[in-house]
Formats: C-alpha cells, structure tokens, sequence
C-alpha cells in the first residue's frame, strides 16, 4: 500500500480499512495510463497487511488468515479516483462514517486532489452486506458500517 502522496495529482483506488489500531486509508495511486481493480489491491497489498497485523491479536495463523480475508474484498469502505475531462472525480460508496476519523480530505490529499475534485455516489462502490459481516466476525469488530 502506497503511503507517501504523489507529487501531482493522479487518479487510483482507495479502501477505508480496521487496522487493530483504528482505522486507515489505503491509496493505490495510478500512474499515467494505469488502472486497476479493487480486487488486485485488495489481493496483493491490502489483506495480505490486515492478515499481519490482526494474526495476533485475535490468535490466528497469519497464513490462514490471509486465505480468508482475500475473499472479502467489497467488505469495508471503497473508491475510485478518476480525471472526467479536466476534473477528478471519486466514486464512492457513501458508507465513510464519522468514527472511523477519515475525512473526504484526507482522501483527497492523498491524490493531491483538494480543490480539484467533485464527489459522486456509486452504487458499485458500496460494501457488500455479507462480506462486511464476515470480516466483523473474523476480526472481532464492533463497529457497523452501511452495506448493500
């Protein structure tokens, strides 16, 4: 997962994950011509971390762990960043809650988009009920976010 914001503003995806420690933005940031799926982020960078960071705290195999999660991709919060002519809009799901202490700024920072963008709903960017459950189950969450 890409930490540092890039120099100029890009397009990407992005989740709202529950890392043990509160929640966090994951941003995959595209470079020029690049584009990719949730599902790729979710595989490569985004469980595989969770899988790590949760093993221990809920007395898992970190391995196993990670088998499990990579099936739960649509399960938290998500988005697109995309340029629409000369202006970024992010696709989102409508499900970034006030607890999870992550603003559309912060999201916008991370694609050096401030100012420079426009937010839209998309019904494709919602979580998934049944995964959102699973992964509330798996990891032992309290908090409640809106699903389809």
């Amino acid at each position: 997962m890409t930490d540092s914001p890039p120099s100029r503003p890009c397009e990407g995806i992005y989740y709202i994950v529950r890392e043990p420690s509160g929640w966090r933005l994951a941003a995959w940031r595209f470079a020029a011509g690049q584009d990719q799926e949730h599902q790729a982020m979710w595989e490569t960078d985004v469980a595989p971390a969770l899988a790590r960071q949760w093993a221990n705290v809920i007395g898992s195999d970190a391995r196993q762990l990670e088998r499990g999660l990579k099936i739960l991709a649509f399960a938290f919060p998500r988005g697109r960043v995309s340029k629409v002519k000369d202006q970024f809009v992010v696709y989102h799901g409508n499900d970034r809650k006030p607890f999870m202490h992550l603003s559309k700024k912060a999201v916008e920072q991370a694609f050096r988009i401030v100012g420079r963008c426009r937010w839209q709903y998309d019904d494709h960017e919602r979580c998934v009920g049944f995964e959102k459950e699973e992964i509330r189950q798996v990891l032992q969450l309290t908090e409640d976010w809106p699903a389809v």
